[in-house]
């Protein structure tokens, strides 16, 4: 493995070396036994869909773990509070956005379980500050989004929010804010088993003001400065004391709890820029003035994070630059930015890793196969950079097809490796395996044990000779995943050979224990595992005769890196079963599920059961009976509202069909998994329509809607309605047109000026005035109504816009605001237009009778 790697560094540097006199790698890299290998991941991103569905979820979030697994990474970065939000329960959050839906189901506490039944540390990542990104510069603004918090939320007060034209964050100067932080976290650790407490670069904002006398949180520092420190020294101090005290929170909560969570920050890359010299004091501590690098740093304006100052002080447990630059990038050079951090930290028990922008797609990371590989055999020759977190996982996902990480992989990664023992915190010392059981399989050996106390995950160790627990001996480090209560590895080896295996326990601080061996010499032929059964199956199509319906199956967690083969087979008795694959039907095997394609081909109920199995294991679902229906026809539903707003009761309507006497209106978060609304509003079935209300919940942006018609063993079914949601922040008032507010009775003439006036709301959104001739479909703006029309000004509290009354006869107008998902709007008015043309034609007549003929002659005169 040495000799490969020096090799391979020598030919890098005669291939590239003469290409740049920055890329200064030394020969021969540094032997890590442990290393820190991570990814970010996160809905936000687009990483993954968020919450949709349960098969969804663990279909997605598996194939995450399984390009892990692929890379021998240890460790993932899950992104559970983006926006003031949460991605579980909470008493102190809403439900995150991006986790709509959850009923019984948690999807958080599932990540975790399946990220440690792999041997994956979990580090829960959360923005502590950030509310939204979007502006609430106003006081109106700031009311406004306090008002969607609940109050357990220091959000839930607009005095804690500062916000600009752009964000809004929590104020970290408010003690309010602090200790709600410090509670979100302690909620967070106590309900769910994560490995780390991991906060990015999201501190203070730009655009909060730089002078004390102006700045938006002048109010706290002076409130809160018994030490008369300037305002950019006050803000570090603020976000000081909030990592100082979620320090003290997670020693006190790890000391009761036999627990060993960690403290990380993902800064900026650049602490500080200066000249790159590190010195220290008698204590360790780097004496530097910073980085040589001209970029953007997390020290000064505007984050205000002295992360030096936090590894110095032993309050947090590691640092993960976002170093995301190459080695040619100019000012801000990978080698000048991690080099100062290895120096900075040499000394210090906090741990340092390297942030990899794998996303770059500037000039510089033109050649990503290169430049990544350039830039983790750079820091395998640091000897304080513990290893490399890559952004985002979109990038390494693609890296598996592209090559992106290909030398990565072929000459660093090449096998797994132990995770970083957290020195830094109590050490957890775990028990030693009991027993450890080897059978030889077919095509390899298996090594099963019973989990030990206080073990995390389990170090498996191969040998031909005698076992020493080297780093070239470590074949795998396992999870929990248990089956009849013991854990299992698969060794895909030639089982004639004799060899030594030995398994550690690893704690949660990564701690190892002695070690437990045993030989392959006598081991006996084991049989088959028999696994879980397969549960999640999920149909979907009109379950009718003569319809094609998709049977999707979960599928179970591979085991020995090798797929089970599935078989989905149907019965009409439930005794003996058939392939639909040999009557015409499709079968897909995809990454996570299987998807079976059936024509129904009776009116008779029928059952489904699946197999799964391969040389190491075997499992099938329980039979699974599908109730076929008599189609009984289609209906078309539609929602009765123009205005879909949160926490607001709407109407639905769908044609009856005759002979049904029971509907039943469902809802879903993700088109899959429909639930009866319940009979809160009862249904009202009338002789050619249908109508029932329905109170839609609060903050769900999307909803899918359907109804369905039962009689007897008959259905009827609708079309899927999908539905967006805004908050309701209220409604324009103050409106005039003309300087009147006798809104029915405008009447004006063609090619008159209309000048239509509102108040203003104060919430900063952007105004439109829309137009319909119809009253009802008010898409079109009042530009394309008189392209003439003016721009809307604001003066004082007051609003305006100019236009032209046009040929026709009458006009419907609506006034709206758009904040963010919001919508304010104003009531529909119209204004009648007296055309041209008839005032022609009756100056004509009275001209033709006589009428006045001198005053009609002086007006076309």
């Amino acid at each position: 493995m040495r000799l490969k790697r020096i090799l391979v560094v020598l030919l890098m540097l005669v291939s590239v070396g003469f290409l740049t006199t920055h890329r200064e790698i030394k020969a021969e890299p540094l032997a890590k036994d442990e290393e820190f290998r991570g990814v970010w991941v996160s809905p936000l991103v687009t990483d993954y869909l968020g919450y949709l569905s349960e098969t969804q979820f663990k279909s997605e979030l598996n194939t995450i773990f399984d390009n892990i697994e692929y890379f021998n990474m240890n460790s993932i970065v899950f992104h559970v509070r983006i926006m003031n939000d949460a991605f579980y329960p909470s008493i102190y959050s809403n439900y995150s956005r991006y986790h709509q839906g959850v009923k019984t189901f948690d999807p958080l506490a599932w990540a975790i379980e399946e990220a440690h039944n792999r041997g994956i540390e979990f580090h829960a990542w959360l923005n502590p500050y950030r509310i939204q990104n979007a502006g609430a510069s106003s006081e109106a603004e700031r009311k406004a989004l306090a008002a969607k918090h609940p109050a357990l939320n220091a959000a839930s007060d607009y005095r804690n929010i500062l916000g600009t034209d752009s964000q809004a964050i929590l104020n970290p100067g408010s003690p309010a804010v602090r200790e709600f932080l410090l509670n979100v976290c302690e909620e967070l650790v106590t309900n769910y088993d994560v490995d780390a407490i991991h906060f990015d670069d999201y501190f203070y904002i730009a655009g909060i003001g730089q002078d004390a006398t102006t700045a938006l949180d002048r109010a706290e520092y002076e409130l809160y400065n018994p030490n008369n420190l300037s305002l950019e020294n006050w803000r570090r101090e603020q976000v000081d004391i909030f990592i100082q005290d979620l320090r003290s929170l997670l020693n006190n909560y790890n000391l009761y709890n036999g627990k060993a969570i960690q403290l990380g920050i993902s800064p900026s890359g650049i602490y500080r820029n200066g000249n790159g010299q590190v010195t220290y004091d008698a204590y360790g501590n780097a004496i530097t003035n910073g980085s040589d690098t001209r970029g953007f740093s997390h020290y000064d304006y505007y984050l205000y994070a002295d992360t030096l100052k936090w590894a110095n002080e032993g309050w947090i447990d590691y640092l993960i630059p976002q170093s995301y630059w190459s080695f040619t990038q100019t000012n801000v050079e990978f080698p000048k930015v991690m080099g100062w951090w290895d120096a900075a930290l040499k000394y210090k028990k906090c741990k340092v890793y390297s942030g990899m922008g794998l996303y770059m797609t500037s000039y510089s990371w033109a050649n990503k196969q290169q430049e990544a590989h350039d830039q983790v055999a750079y820091v395998y020759n640091l000897a304080n950079v513990g290893g490399h977190c890559i952004f985002a996982y979109q990038n390494l996902q693609a890296a598996r097809n592209n090559g992106d990480l290909s030398l990565v992989k072929q000459n660093y990664w090449d096998k797994v490796t132990l995770p970083i023992k957290m020195d830094t915190l109590n050490q957890i010392y775990p028990n030693d395996i009991n027993e450890l059981n080897v059978e030889l399989i077919e095509g390899g050996v298996r090594l099963s044990f019973a989990p030990a106390t206080h073990a995390r995950r389990y170090a498996i160790y191969r040998s031909t000779g005698p076992l020493t627990y080297s780093s070239d001996e470590l074949i795998a480090v396992v999870g929990k995943r248990t089956f009849d209560d013991l854990i299992y590895y698969w060794d895909l080896v030639d089982n004639g050979v004799t060899y030594n295996y030995g398994v550690r326990s690893l704690s949660q601080s990564n701690t190892p224990s002695s070690g437990v061996q045993k030989s392959t010499a006598g081991a006996n032929m084991g049989e088959p595992l028999t696994l879980d059964p397969i549960t999640k199956i999920d149909v979907k199509g009109n379950v009718y005769q003569n319809e094609k319906i998709e049977i999707e199956v979960l599928k179970v967690p591979t085991l020995g890196g090798v797929p089970l083969e599935y078989q989905v087979l149907v019965s009409t008795d439930g005794n003996t079963y058939y392939d639909p694959v040999t009557t015409g039907n499709n079968r897909y095997d995809l990454p996570q599920t299987v998807v079976q394609e059936f024509t129904i081909p009776s009116r008779n109920d029928f059952y489904v059961k699946v197999l799964a199995s391969n040389n190491i294991a075997t499992t099938q679902s329980e039979p699974f009976l599908i109730d076929v229906k008599e189609n009984l026809g289609s209906m078309t539903i539609r929602t009765l509202e123009q205005d879909l707003y949160y926490g607001e009761v709407i109407t639905f309507e769908w044609n009856h069909i005759p002979g049904i006497s029971n509907y039943k209106l469902q809802t879903s978060t993700n088109n899959v998994d429909f639930e009866d609304v319940g009979d809160e509003y009862p249904v009202v079935i009338g002789p050619h329509k249908c109508h029932q209300q329905f109170l839609v919940p609060d903050y769900v942006n999307i909803l899918y809607v359907r109804v369905l018609g039962i009689e007897g063993d008959g259905e009827a079914k609708s079309n899927v309605l999908q539905l967006t949601f805004r908050e309701n922040l209220g409604k324009i008032e103050g409106v005039l047109i003309n300087n009147s507010d006798d809104y029915y009775n405008i009447v004006v003439n063609e090619g008159d000026q209309i000048t239509v006036s509102w108040d203003v709301t104060g919430y900063g959104g952007d105004y439109v005035i829309r137009y319909s001739y119809d009253g009802v479909n008010f898409t079109k703006t009042i530009r394309d109504y008189d392209r003439y029309a003016s721009a809307i000004t604001i003066v004082g509290d007051c609003a305006s816009q100019t236009f032209s009354a046009n040929w026709e006869y009458k006009v419907y107008i609506i006034i709206e605001e758009a904040i963010g998902n919001a919508t304010v709007k104003s009531d529909i008015y119209w204004i009648h237009t007296v055309p041209c043309m008839h005032l022609f034609i009756e100056d004509l007549m009275k001209y033709m009778f006589n009428e006045n003929k001198i005053a009609v002659e002086a007006a076309y005169n």
